[in-house]
């Protein structure tokens, strides 16, 4: 941009020359300076043409890296919902197992309870007779 800026600069300044060379009907070569004029200006058009390129090229990477980044965060979702998924049902089967383990230790605490409360009838009528 600074290019564009001196070759706009360089471009006014020979075209303030080349009027002032016809205004005041001066032995100088305006053919030259048209001549500079025109490579000025040309390279002007060509800086000009280059800047939009580059501004058109990181439109484009800009896009790209955007696109790139949305790709990367859904695969992160997935796999972070996979994950949680997966846990889940690690927790569940993990509850279920203690479920059922608490259950059998309940049934033997009730059977074992049973045996005593028949165990005592026993002693009583032991007692008794």
């Amino acid at each position: 941009q600074e290019e564009i800026r001196l070759l706009k600069l360089t471009i006014d300044e020979l075209t303030q020359e080349v009027k002032d060379a016809s205004q005041q009907d001066a032995p100088r070569d305006t053919g030259d300076m048209s001549a500079r004029l025109e490579e000025a200006q040309a390279a002007a058009k060509t800086a000009a043409d280059e800047l939009e390129r580059l501004k058109s090229q990181h439109a484009q990477e800009l896009a790209s890296a955007k696109e790139d980044a949305k790709k990367t965060l859904a695969k992160g979702k997935e796999e972070a919902k996979a994950r949680i998924s997966k846990t889940k049902e690690e927790a569940t089967a993990r509850i279920k197992q203690a479920k059922d383990d608490a259950a059998g230790k309940v049934s033997k605490a009730e059977t074992e309870i049973e045996e005593l409360r028949s165990q005592l009838e026993d002693a009583k009528c032991e007692i008794r007779d």
